[in-house]
């Protein structure tokens, strides 16, 4: 999957992506207030301006950088309701983390959803000739199921096969009524995309991270969201994820 084809696909079907952001596309490829050159310039229900920098590799800390320096030289020359957004197939705990201190927001997007996206629509993607699996510091992911499911290879969980969707579906919304901010729904958005809107039910170990990490926490910002999020667990797995065993 290339930076382009993922540009083209989320041009064209932004609410596939972010089905509750509304956006509407207003450029591609544009520098915006001559700081720099974004991917994708979006303006959201809000009217709020979203200038969206797409990765087709793992995220680095080298690029939220970039995107910190640009946020910085906005918020000098006085601009205000802009948000700055980060797309990569894989983002370390440690890029996300930096990325929530200085307020930009972030989406891991992997391959096969572009490719779910691109059948609906009747959208031909060139296939690369490989892509190699890499690493998040967590698992493993590349393309397609049988990469996703080599990351679960070394996992000290299994997933309940018989999971009741009808409760997790409800946990779920539970959990997005009680959290503070949009961003913090990231983990329950993948949870309902992997495990309910996926078939058969298919959750990357990114994920399971993020949902352990919401299992203990010392921040009150999360407080809100942890009792809901052991429930989840306990739905799931049977047990309280343990941060410690996933290196989260």
């Amino acid at each position: 999957m290339t930076e382009h084809q993922m540009e083209d696909l989320i041009a064209q079907f932004p609410d596939e992506f972010f089905e509750n952001d509304h956006l509407v596309l207003k450029g591609r490829q544009k520098s915006f207030a001559e700081v720099g050159r974004f991917d994708l310039l979006f303006e959201d229900s809000h009217h709020t301006t979203v200038l969206m920098e797409l990765k087709a590799v793992p995220a680095k800390y080298d690029h939220a950088s970039q995107l910190a320096r640009y946020k910085d030289e906005l918020e000098r020359r006085g601009e205000q309701n802009i948000l700055m957004w980060l797309v990569a197939p894989v983002i370390a705990t440690s890029v996300r983390e930096f990325l929530d201190r200085i307020g930009i927001q972030y989406t891991e997007i992997h391959p096969v959803q572009f490719r779910r996206v691109a059948d609906r629509h009747g959208v031909r993607i060139e296939t690369e000739v490989s892509e190699p699996i890499v690493s998040n510091g967590v698992g493993h992911r590349g393309n397609g199921s049988a990469a996703q499911r080599m990351s679960w290879a070394n996992s000290p969980y299994d997933l309940k096969q018989d999971f009741d969707p009808k409760q997790l579906d409800q946990l779920l919304k539970t959990f997005e009524s009680v959290v503070k901010r949009e961003i913090d729904r990231s983990v329950s958005q993948k949870l309902r995309h992997e495990l309910l809107e996926t078939d058969p039910p298919d959750l990357s170990r990114t994920t399971t991270g993020q949902l352990a990490k919401w299992c203990n926490t010392n921040s009150p910002l999360y407080w809100d969201g942890m009792e809901v999020a052991r429930k989840i667990s306990q739905l799931l797995f049977g047990c309280l994820l343990d941060r410690n065993k996933l290196g989260v």
